[in-house]
């Protein structure tokens, strides 16, 4: 896959990173940098979810959620703002604009995002499905090193 775009976002226990990516087959998807542990997620089809998931405020951390036949555990639910874009997006992320988003877990290293977008309060979000990755065995490395931080074990 190629990098082709970047969000910087905030909430409030800090900001993240994700990077818009191209793939070889013509597809795009996301690099997360989640909770200090990374994902690669593709959109789905919102029918996989429309109806089938809680709004926003009613997603429960630790209350699992069956997609698909698979039972993924909400671990973070989140109102972020955009702080900064980059790059090629597939929209327009204005810096301060809001949004509402869950992640969630599966048990062998399924990856979930349902983006609800600037309103929380429906059941039809944007669905991101995907796995958990390491960096070092995607390929990326070397990656660049900042002075004054260290690489956590």
């Amino acid at each position: 896959f190629e990098v082709v775009g970047r969000l910087q976002l905030r909430h409030g226990r800090g900001t993240w990173n994700e990077w818009f990516i191209t793939f070889a087959d013509g597809g795009v998807g996301w690099l997360s940098d989640a909770q200090g542990s990374y994902a690669i997620t593709r959109p789905r089809e919102k029918s996989i979810v429309a109806g089938k998931v809680p709004t926003y405020s009613a997603c429960t951390l630790g209350q699992p959620i069956t997609v698909q036949g698979v039972a993924y555990v909400p671990v973070e639910r989140r109102a972020a703002t955009y702080q900064g874009a980059e790059g090629s997006l597939p929209f327009a992320a204005t810096t301060g604009d809001t949004f509402y988003s869950v992640d969630l877990r599966g048990h062998d290293g399924e990856f979930m995002t349902l983006d609800y977008g600037e309103r929380g309060d429906h059941q039809q979000p944007t669905l991101y499905m995907g796995r958990a990755v390491d960096l070092i065995a995607i390929g990326l490395q070397p990656l660049r090193k900042f002075a004054g931080w260290e690489r956590r074990a």
